[in-house]
């Protein structure tokens, strides 16, 4: 199985969706909190060829002023994308620079008028989400009636995650330690990681707390993070023990 990286461009997200347990973050993060586009070079230079990388990760990626010129380098490499954005922070110029990329998905996440996450609806805004097309949308609840008329398809996604259980508050499954499991998005591989912006790579988008740190992409090989032992670790967990995989949604029993 081919596997992803997902880039975190940022830590602090703006947008504060009431399923993103940022807090968790934050608290166990203390290193440098923008990914700079060297670093972001640096570190997809070892990426394997057929990883897909994915924009999205932690925190809305066009935080990150140099997000577009790094879409661009990775597809100038060749590797498969994908886009999972707010639009908050993006321009028309990021829309006519990125215009001709072909990203596997792209779903986009709109503001709900119940409040769950803080958008700022401005005239730019609306301009670059019409101006946007999209595999998906997501919404944290109902559709806000001012970006109704933006919106280009009705493929719309309003799931919730529990975030494997940090997210307080809001029921999540929880299976016993015993017993084989395998995840959805990268079977027993555990290769569908987060890229922290100081090179650091966690397990997967779940791991708010940084319980599996696999290693860093800016001082060691994709081989040897992916290997480490602290990733071995991890992966040993799907046989039995205890691991943020026992509270996900992603996880099946085999």
């Amino acid at each position: 199985m081919s596997g992803r990286l997902e880039i975190t461009t940022h830590i602090g997200c703006p947008i504060n969706c009431d399923d993103c347990p940022q807090a968790l973050l934050q608290a166990t993060y203390k290193n440098r909190r923008t990914l700079t586009l060297g670093d972001f070079i640096t570190a997809i230079d070892k990426v394997p060829e057929g990883t897909r990388i994915d924009f999205s990760g932690m925190c809305e990626p066009f935080v990150n002023k140099h997000c577009t010129d790094m879409i661009l380098y990775a597809a100038d490499k060749g590797f498969p994308l994908a886009l999972y954005t707010t639009l908050q922070g993006a321009t028309m110029n990021d829309w006519r620079r990125l215009a001709g990329i072909d990203f596997e998905v792209v779903t986009i996440h709109v503001p709900d008028a119940e409040g769950r996450s803080t958008f700022r609806i401005t005239d730019e805004y609306l301009e670059v989400l019409g101006a946007w097309n999209c595999h998906n949308y997501s919404c944290h609840g109902t559709v806000d009636d001012r970006v109704r008329p933006y919106m280009k398809n009705r493929n719309l996604i309003t799931f919730m995650h529990d975030r494997a259980g940090n997210v307080e508050g809001r029921p999540h499954m929880s299976i016993s330690p015993e017993g084989k499991l395998t995840c959805i998005t990268s079977g027993r591989d555990m290769n569908h990681n987060v890229l922290l912006p100081d090179g650091t790579v966690i397990t997967c988008c779940m791991d708010y707390g940084m319980t599996g740190v696999f290693g860093n992409l800016l001082e060691q090989s994709y081989e040897e993070v992916l290997y480490s032992e602290a990733a071995c670790a991890m992966r040993s967990t799907l046989d039995g023990g205890e691991s943020i995989c026992r509270h996900c949604v992603n996880a099946r029993r085999i």
